[in-house]
């Protein structure tokens, strides 16, 4: 039994590829749409506050105020 070991490898680095570009740009071309949204939609939770302490009110009428606004953009 003349069995040799063999050494192990080392693993072959992946090199960046023109076409990983693409790929990314999907990704991110993909997402793009819900963070915009997440954006709007949490600056305007921030200026319902800030209107709401500026005129007096305690953050929970804020809340009142802020669901007042959305239902701006809801259907009837």
């Amino acid at each position: 039994m003349n069995a040799k070991r063999h050494a192990r490898k080392p693993r072959k680095k992946r090199q960046w590829q023109p076409e990983h570009w693409l790929m990314l740009w999907e990704i991110i071309w993909n997402r793009l749409p819900w963070t915009i949204w997440a954006f709007a939609v949490l600056l305007l939770a921030v200026a319902c506050l800030i209107h709401a302490l500026a005129v007096g009110n305690s953050p929970s009428s804020a809340m009142s105020e802020w669901f007042s606004i959305t239902r701006w953009f809801l259907p009837r």
